[in-house]
This record gives C-alpha cells, structure tokens and sequence, in this order.
C-alpha cells in the first residue's frame, strides 16, 4: 500500500494514508516522492503520521497548558520534517529515511507514554541518593528508553554496544545497562555509576 499523493505533498505528514498511483508520485519531488514510491517507507510514513496524531491527542487531554503541549509536538514534527529533506541529496535516501522514521516514532512513543512501557527499573546513581534515576524501556521497532532523572526526562535510542544495552538521549546523555548495574552520563560527561533499587 503506497500513501497518497495528499497526504505526502508539501509535507511528509500532512493527510490520511490510502493507494497512491505510480503517476501521483511523479508528480511530487524530493523526499515525498521516495516516500510515495516505496511500500515499505509509506508504511512507516503512515505509522508515524497515527503516532503524531495519537501524541497531539495525549497533549490535547494535558491538564496544564496543554496548547503549549500541542504546540511543542506540532515544532518537533515540523522541525523533524525539514531535517528530513536532507535525505533527498544523499547516496542512499532511503536508507536515510528509514534511519530518520524509525527514532522518531521512538521518541514519540517514549515521550508521550503512547504505549505502555515493556519494562520498567529504578536506579540510585552517582555518591548522592537524593534522585533516583526511573528508566522506563519502549518495544518499539527502535528501542527506547524515557530517562527521568534529577526532575529532568530525556528520551534514549538503542545505540550499538558491545555488551550490555546502551541507549543515547540528548544533549550528550546516555545509559549503558549491564545487568543490575548501570552507567548513566547525565551532565557534563560525568560517568556515574548506578545500583538498582531492590
């Protein structure tokens, strides 16, 4: 199943998924047009559109502020589909696109608690017990993990490593799970070694 033509000009996300003829295709450009031409990227580009969706309804239902919440989904959307255009200008664009799809979900998944997590564990980090690091893990196609730690949530991808499972947030923030142990780097590249709580 291809997406249509609608739903993928102008921008990636921007309509409902149905058929799309060879010649709907040919007439859009750049990435929207990898996109619509390749079953496998349609799906995905179709899964991701239902996360958005599902995340701008969880923002929606927000207590507090929650046209700031939708805001803030509709900036990361926006700002995620212009990085994507990148992918247009380089050797392999669909391998691009599909390593760009993928994380995405993750992250949105993992921010907005869209699923349950599969897992869930508490750490005491670092010589100071005060904050308790709560790692929640996603099943998602890519791996994630929601990271809250010191009154801060960074969302972590599954990251290649040579034992143990490690997941990489932003700004430099990583944890690297080896058993009951971990290794979290939240601030300043500061290794802190972590115990489980039992």
């Amino acid at each position: 199943m291809r997406i249509s033509a609608v739903m993928i000009a102008g921008a990636v996300l921007a309509g409902v998924a149905g058929p799309a003829a060879a010649q709907d295709c040919e007439r859009l450009s750049g990435v929207a047009q990898i996109v619509c031409a390749d079953d496998a990227l349609a799906a995905l580009n179709a899964r991701l559109h239902t996360r958005v969706e599902s995340a701008l309804d969880v923002a929606r239902a927000q207590d507090d502020d929650a046209s700031a919440a939708v805001e803030a989904v509709r900036a990361e959307q926006a700002s995620w589909e212009n990085d994507l255009a990148e992918c247009a200008g380089v050797s392999e664009p669909r391998a691009c696109l599909e390593a760009a799809y993928l994380p995405r979900e993750a992250e949105l998944v993992a921010s907005w608690l869209l699923e349950e997590p599969d897992a869930q564990a508490a750490y005491y980090c670092g010589d100071i017990y005060a904050d308790e690091l709560i790692a929640l893990f996603f099943d998602t196609e890519m791996p994630a993990a929601r990271l809250e730690y010191g009154g801060t949530v960074d969302i972590a991808i599954i990251a290649p490593s040579g034992s143990g499972s490690r997941y990489e947030g932003t700004f430099g923030r990583s944890i690297w799970l080896k058993g009951d142990a971990a290794t979290l780097v939240w601030t300043d590249g500061d290794e802190l070694a972590c115990e489980a709580v039992e």
